[in-house]
């Protein structure tokens, strides 16, 4: 029996590599796009977590007011900046 080489016909075209290729690409450009999804869904956890700092700090401030009506104003003066910083 002749070698299982020597049975294959020389004139077979090699496989191509642009699939390959295009795998790779495709690959990469949604390895990126993952990352630039992770990297802004952190940078959003972080301004909610200083908006969140800073409102409690806030809230402290009036609550250590004295008089319902200073209390009352500090919280409504609290609420509309907190609203006007983040658009609502």
């Amino acid at each position: 029996m002749p070698n299982a080489i020597a049975l294959r016909p020389r004139s077979l075209p090699r496989h191509p590599l642009w699939p390959a290729a295009a795998a790779l690409a495709a690959i990469l450009a949604l390895l990126m796009a993952f990352g630039a999804v992770v990297q802004s869904a952190v940078s959003q956890g972080v301004l909610r977590r200083q908006a969140q700092a800073i409102q409690s700090e806030s809230m402290q401030r009036c609550r250590a007011l004295h008089g319902k009506d200073a209390l009352a104003a500090c919280l409504a003066q609290s609420v509309a900046l907190a609203s006007a910083k983040t658009g609502e």
